[in-house]
């Protein structure tokens, strides 16, 4: 997926509170990236994503994850 088509992910799945929160990371995150010589893209999608389960419950992060073959 590309940042622009987890933005969208992310803005029908969220809070209004929690999706501004994530655009402000991820502005944060490019800041650091270019202050660092990083790769901008890596950082977008680092900053969508890091906040992207907690409208999960727990239970429903570990089904997720058996369901994804993610170890716990």
């Amino acid at each position: 997926m590309t940042p622009k088509e987890i933005e969208l992910d992310l803005k029908n799945k969220l809070s209004k509170e929690r999706y501004l929160h994530i655009l402000g990371v991820e502005t944060s995150a490019v800041a650091l990236a270019i202050n660092y010589a990083y790769n901008i893209t890596a950082a977008k999608i680092a900053g969508l994503l890091h906040d992207c389960a907690k409208w999960m419950s727990p239970e429903e992060m570990l089904s997720y994850c058996k369901n994804n073959h993610i170890f716990v």
